[in-house]
């Protein structure tokens, strides 16, 4: 849900806690309701994920990114090695960014928001379809990769995942040492996916 008017990121600032999340695109307040339990138990398993291979000050949940758009906060985060803090907020897009899809979020919505991430310094964002049990990578390197579940409507983040046949989240093979110096799972697939 967008709210009509403009807004300032010091407007923004100024604006009252209120239930569920709020972020700024290019002016615009956007409100989405509180996360139901399983779109948070999907984002903690991506969470969990990324802790796997990176040091747990590095991964994220629901921390906002200022970014010179607004201010975005996906569902789950990692940083960039020395991604900058500037008055206690991270600047510039993430390492990477996870956006669980819910039924609060529109389309154009989820598709301003990774162009408006990748734009400002994010290296991967990957979207998360539970509706469709898929997921899209999108990268800086201007790739967009597809997962699905090979037993669709099955979720491939607990069943038997594939990406054109490979594997999937239980299957990445995330490289602990590439991650920890800030390059990216999906830059090279074959590598990431134990191919």
């Amino acid at each position: 849900m967008t709210s009509p008017g403009l807004l300032s990121f010091e407007d923004f600032e100024r604006l009252p806690e209120s239930p569920g999340k709020q972020e700024l695109l290019d002016g615009e307040l956007i409100e989405l309701p509180p996360a139901k339990q399983r779109h948070m138990a999907i984002a903690k398993k991506f969470q969990k994920l990324l802790e796997t291979v990176l040091d747990g000050s590095r991964v994220w949940f629901e921390t906002g990114f200022q970014i010179r758009s607004g201010w975005l906060v996906p569902d789950i985060s990692a940083t960039w090695p020395d991604q900058q803090v500037v008055n206690d907020y991270f600047q510039n897009g993430p390492m990477i960014a996870v956006e669980v899809e819910s039924p609060g979020n529109t389309a154009e919505e989820l598709d301003r928001k990774v162009i408006a991430y990748l734009q400002d310094g994010a290296g991967e964002v990957w979207v998360v379809y539970p509706r469709t049990s898929s997921m899209l990578v999108h990268s800086r390197l201007a790739r967009v990769v597809r997962f699905m579940s090979s037993s669709y409507p099955g979720p491939w983040w607990g069943g038997r995942p594939r990406r054109r046949g490979g594997p999937c989240l239980r299957c990445f093979k995330l490289d602990k040492e590439l991650l920890e110096t800030g390059t990216l799972p999906f830059a090279d697939l074959s590598k990431s996916m134990g191919q």
